[in-house]
């Protein structure tokens, strides 16, 4: 398994990583079970939980930013070469 990252937006990041660290390693420890259940789909982790699923990462990435606000979450593809790809809070862009 091996996790790249995609920047979709040049806004320098200003929270830190460890949160996303934690979404990481929560992806990588259960990554054989969401294999079964997700394969080829995005999912959303926060605090280590899949709290959303679907075909098209940006349609995940507005649900969450709109359920979570400011809660920090992170997106992953669920295939055998996943793709991490991060995105910036509407909140964040100016």
């Amino acid at each position: 398994m091996r996790l790249s990252t995609a920047r979709k937006s040049k806004q320098p990041r200003t929270r830190t990583t460890a949160g996303f660290k934690a979404q990481q390693d929560a992806f990588r420890r259960r990554f054989k079970s969401l294999l079964r259940r997700y394969r080829n789909q995005f999912v959303a982790l926060s605090g280590g939980q899949v709290i959303g699923a679907d075909a098209d990462d940006e349609a995940l990435a507005r649900r969450m930013f709109a359920k979570l606000r400011n809660a920090e979450f992170a997106i992953f593809l669920v295939a055998e070469q996943p793709e991490v790809r991060e995105f910036d809070s509407p909140e964040l862009v100016r």
